[in-house]
């Protein structure tokens, strides 16, 4: 019988295994190299499912480092999966022979920063990873990202972390000098601080993270991030980086436990507001990359709704939202960047008529918009389900805003779709001969992964 303790740590040697491999292979470049790299991603995808059956609800520490359970294993799939997405589609030559292999070597230092924080038992080593994790991404805008402008949006990154992180440096710290220990599970038992500590440090905390997802007041720089970053940037931001705060409040709301019931409700309806808002902001804006960037921050409001009912319901509707949307919001950057070949421009209404340049292309907006939408049988169609449930259940106030939430969110996913693919064939649109191997590869792999992801509720439901 094998040991969990074995079944974890062989987990995690065949995620740095396999990522050795990919790189190996891409290292000679070509289909073959693609080939290899995709199905060592499928791989990946197995072992990890097959290691999520067999752990079910359990959550056990392999040392004083590392902590499991199926919400890591979830998150650590995901992450392997959206890397290989974004070698997929990069601009930037997949090559470790060049002398110059920069863009390769920060894309997997994500993967493994992402790798050992999802794994982290230690309160220090989840917020230093945390903050780590900004480091290669902020390298990727300011090396290969679009327009001098790139330096201001390095400059917000660094400024709402450094504003954000400081409260949450303290309050960490705080926690360890009451409880005497940094480890999650003992942070778990020892819960209950008191009443007017744990109400400022509550909020502390929790404002670290909604920097993190963001949500609307504190989202100022992630749009910015997002259009000028290099493709391969915004598809890690779009489904890792955010993840971060979605995993915070996943592993600290069981220790902070509720606030008091006006905070609580507060910052719940300051986020529900802030979706609404985002969602109406894409129907107003033109820019392929930043309409998706603002629908990210819709979908995450979702999440931290959901999370702070601390409904069972709510808790699983975010995990769902957070996986699915972390493999469909970077194919919607691949997109958007390869329809900005097309055209030179990010402009929906310069690139428009793209049904008629390239269908393969039209088809893939479609797919991926759906799901984005909340098409059925989609897992974002019963995580948007339990979502909303979860916040009628809190409260029948809220239903509203929750309507007008899931209706604009589809809107807006038409209104790109629609405005993209069809209307008058614009004049700038370039006309190519079909579509690459890395694009045909990326789209067909993951509209296969999107339409079958259902089949997650299973290991969603044992959280």
């Amino acid at each position: 019988m094998v040991s969990k303790s074995s079944l974890f740590f062989l987990n995690f040697i065949l995620f740095l295994g396999v990522s050795f491999v990919m790189v190996m292979f891409w290292a000679v470049s070509g289909f073959m190299g693609e080939m290899v790299v995709l199905m060592s991603s499928l791989v990946v995808t197995f072992l990890s499912i097959f290691y999520l059956h067999n752990q079910g609800m359990s959550v056990f520490s392999l040392s004083d480092w590392f902590l499991s359970d199926s919400m890591s294993s979830l998150m650590c799939l995901m992450s392997c999966f959206v890397i290989v997405l974004s070698f997929l589609c990069s601009d930037v030559e997949f090559n470790m022979m060049k002398k110059d292999p920069g863009f390769s070597f920060f894309l997997l230092l994500i993967l493994f920063i992402s790798l050992v924080f999802f794994y982290s038992s230690s309160v220090f080593s989840f917020y230093f990873l945390m903050e780590a994790s900004l480091i290669p991404i902020l390298f990727l805008i300011l090396s290969w990202g679009y327009q001098p402008e790139r330096v201001q949006a390095g400059f917000l990154i660094i400024m709402y972390t450094v504003v954000a992180s400081m409260p949450f440096l303290v309050s960490i710290s705080f926690l360890l000098n009451i409880m005497g220990s940094d480890n999650f599970n003992c942070l778990l038992a020892s819960r209950g601080v008191g009443v007017s500590i744990e109400l400022m440090f509550w909020f502390f905390i929790i404002l670290g993270f909604l920097v993190k997802l963001p949500v609307f007041m504190l989202h100022s720089w992630l749009p910015k991030a997002h259009v000028k970053a290099p493709v391969g940037g915004s598809m890690i931001l779009a489904g890792i980086m955010l993840k971060f705060g979605g995993f915070g409040l996943w592993r600290f709301l069981p220790v902070l436990g509720r606030a008091d019931s006006e905070v609580l409700e507060f910052t719940m309806v300051f986020t529900m507001w802030g979706g609404l808002v985002c969602s109406m902001i894409c129907l107003c804006h033109y820019d392929m990359k930043a309409m998706i960037a603002f629908s990210s921050i819709s979908h995450m409001s979702a999440v931290v709704l959901g999370m702070l009912t601390f409904y069972c319901m709510g808790w699983m509707g975010g995990v769902a939202m957070m996986f699915i949307h972390g493999v469909c919001s970077p194919c919607l950057f691949a997109m958007a960047n390869y329809s900005y070949k097309f055209s030179g421009s990010r402009s929906i209404f310069l690139c428009k008529g793209l049904l008629k340049v390239c269908p393969l292309i039209s088809l893939f907006w479609f797919m991926f918009c759906s799901f984005n939408l909340g098409c059925p049988p989609s897992l974002n169609f019963f995580s948007e389900v339990f979502l909303s449930l979860s916040g009628l259940w809190y409260s029948w106030y809220f239903i509203c805003i929750l309507i007008f939430m899931v209706f604009l969110g589809g809107a807006s996913s038409v209104y790109l779709y629609c405005t993209l693919n069809h209307g008058a064939h614009s004049y700038v649109l370039l006309s190519k001969s079909g579509v690459s191997d890395r694009m045909s590869l990326m789209g067909v792999s993951c509209c296969f992964f999107l339409f079958f992801s259902f089949f997650v509720m299973d290991f969603v439901f044992c959280l």
